[in-house]
């Protein structure tokens, strides 16, 4: 009884060995892509950080941004590639990217923008970040 246990254990194992070894799921993850936004440094423009690109393409990538004149409330904080965007001109790049230049002053006071990019046709968004204008 005892040897016909230890042979169907031994049996089993050796099957399982065979069959998990031959699997061809081992697929190596592909790499994550990953943007930073990055503080704008004063009126002439904006940064994104690139920390990773990736295994899929990046098609696009810039700035996403909501404007709000001052005393409008339900502030729209996290925009998207639906709401106003910058495109960078500029081929992206792994580190800071920038694109110089201002968004157009239509008499709004609040400004929240983020990073985005398009990868492999769905939007990745970084964190948001909010400035004030003094009204004219």
């Amino acid at each position: 009884m005892f040897q016909k246990i230890r042979t169907v254990t031994t049996a089993l194992f050796f099957s399982t060995l065979v069959f998990l070894s031959s699997c061809t799921d081992h697929n190596i993850e592909p790499g994550v892509f990953g943007l930073t936004t990055l503080k704008s440094f004063g009126g002439s423009g904006y940064q994104v950080q690139i920390d990773a690109l990736g295994d899929k393409p990046v098609t696009e990538y810039g700035i996403v941004y909501t404007a709000y004149p001052r005393g409008l409330g339900d502030h729209n904080i996290q925009p998207t590639v639906a709401d106003n965007k910058i495109k960078f001109t500029s081929p992206i790049t792994k580190g800071v990217n920038t694109f110089t230049g201002t968004i157009p002053n239509s008499g709004s006071t609040f400004y929240y923008y983020r990073a985005y990019a398009i990868v492999d046709n769905i939007p990745v968004y970084g964190t948001y970040l909010a400035y004030t204008v003094q009204a004219p």
